[in-house]
């Protein structure tokens, strides 16, 4: 039986006396036990707003409870949001073109070339 491994959803803890801040897991079940920043940065993390997994860097440990790039409420996670929903509804029309290709309908006449533009004698 093989063991799920535990993903970490850092959050802020408390800065010590000597300026160094220290990180905890949020998740209840993970054990109470906090971790300097240094060790923290670069680490693989659950965003706590969408649940997926990211890299910590140095943008996101500047929160208290870091996002994930697209759920931050910068101008670069709103560039990653509006290219995800332009990328998906893509996608969509493909799939949905696969699915259902186009078929000609009976009036239409594809042989039929279009006619030039500009004067006709």
């Amino acid at each position: 039986m093989s063991e799920e491994t535990h993903i970490h959803t850092y959050e802020f803890a408390y800065k010590n006396k000597d300026g160094t801040e220290m990180w905890r897991c949020a998740d209840p079940t993970c054990p109470p036990k906090k971790y300097r920043a240094d060790l923290v940065r670069d680490k693989l993390s659950k965003c706590p707003s969408c649940e997926h997994s990211y890299v910590l860097d140095r943008e996101s440990m500047r929160r208290r409870r870091p996002k994930c790039p697209r759920c931050r409420d910068t101008r670069e996670g709103k560039l990653a949001r509006t290219a995800g929903k332009i990328a998906g509804s893509l996608l969509d029309d493909i799939l949905l073109e696969e699915e259902f290709p186009k078929v000609p309908f009976p009036g239409d006449n594809p042989k039929q070339e279009p006619k030039p533009e500009g004067k006709t004698l």
